[in-house]
């Protein structure tokens, strides 16, 4: 985040992952970019050992998987 204080969070929730049992907290951020103004929410997935922002910017195969396994564990 560029602005790291003018984070906004929303549909927040802590929940099981499927396949560890540990416990991930899911939902969506919003902030601001360069210029000031707010980029639109996306999806997060945090835990104490990985973060993940969907990444919207970009069509690479590699962020597309990532994109899909945010997907998969959060939003069934």
């Amino acid at each position: 985040m560029k602005d790291p204080d003018s984070a906004q969070f929303r549909n927040v929730r802590i929940q099981l992952h499927a396949m560890s049992e540990d416990k991930i907290i899911c939902g969506e951020v919003n902030g601001k970019n360069s210029y000031g103004g707010y980029v639109g929410f996306v999806k997060f997935i945090a835990s104490p050992e990985n973060n993940h922002i969907q990444d919207t910017s970009n069509s690479q195969q590699i962020m597309d998987a990532s994109n899909a396994g945010l997907d998969r564990t959060c939003y069934r």
